[in-house]
């Protein structure tokens, strides 16, 4: 668990990693939270109709050091939100659609404040000099990140860098392969778990080839392959019965990446004194 990082928010970016058993102990902690704080291994273990010995994989394959650490995470989670002007709920409803705006627009907010508090500063400048010294950034994303990476295209030709994104595997592969020491691939993926993406970050650094990665998943393949690794948050599976992927937070990582960039690239205005 990182610094920063909201047990729901783990829960999602791990849930389509988790057996099915799993996946009934992430549905429970993420509807009953304020209930499970309070809880012991075999109450939740018997309000989720699992075992013991499922609470404990469950911990483990989300990234707890155990079941303790979990609940700590969940009570500061909860505090954060009791903090915050607005009420974070789950519930979405065209039969109450003020309310439903409400909860939609709060679960955004602590999504991108938390995609914010887990971003490392060291991991964030040497992005920045990295892509700024590219002679060609590649984009590449899985299928549900694809809004986020052609965004991003268009920012980094806004700064002046050349950078390329292509649709096909195969024209993915072929420039991946033409990649060198002085270029750099960026990733976007939600889950950081692709067989074709880490076939192509595997090619890419066989020729030297520094990689980014934007990522829910700092403990994925696409994660670990990567030189960095900047962290999203997503909370998509407390509006959605499935984890989905709307991109709002890989976006929000790209439109860091743009502002420093940019600012960077600004020149200082002209110090004009005053006549007379």
């Amino acid at each position: 668990m990182n610094d920063g990082e909201d047990v729901s928010g783990i829960l999602c970016s791990r849930y389509d990693h988790l057996f099915d058993a799993e996946r009934k102990v992430a549905d429970y902690v993420m509807e009953h939270r304020e209930t499970v704080v309070d809880m012991t291994v075999e109450r939740l273990a018997r309000a989720s109709g699992t075992s013991g010995a499922t609470i404990s994989r469950f911990c483990r394959h989300c990234g707890f050091r155990g079941f303790s650490q979990m609940k700590m995470g969940l009570a500061r989670e909860l505090l954060k939100e009791r903090e915050r002007p607005e009420t974070v709920s789950n519930h979405v409803s065209r039969g109450d659609i003020r309310r439903s705006l409400e909860n939609i627009l709060a679960n955004r907010i602590a999504e991108l404040e938390q995609t914010a508090e887990l971003m490392n500063e060291n991991q964030l400048e040497n992005a920045l000099s990295w892509l700024e010294q590219a002679r060609i950034v590649q984009i590449i994303a899985d299928d549900s990140a694809a809004p986020a990476a052609m965004d991003f295209v268009l920012k980094m030709g806004r700064c002046g860098v050349r950078t390329v994104s292509e649709v096909l595997w195969e024209a993915q592969a072929a420039c991946a392969r033409t990649l060198g020491a002085c270029d750099v691939i960026v990733i976007i993926s939600n889950t950081g778990k692709s067989r074709q993406l880490e076939a192509l970050m595997e090619i890419a650094r066989g020729n030297g080839c520094r990689i980014i990665a934007i990522t829910n998943n700092p403990d994925s393949p696409v994660g670990k392959l990567a030189d960095v690794c900047l962290l999203t948050a997503s909370r998509e599976k407390l509006l959605l019965d499935e984890c989905g992927f709307l991109c709002l937070s890989a976006m929000f990582v790209t439109e860091i990446l743009y502002l420093f960039l940019a600012a960077g690239t600004e020149q200082p205005e002209p110090n004009v004194g005053k006549i007379g």
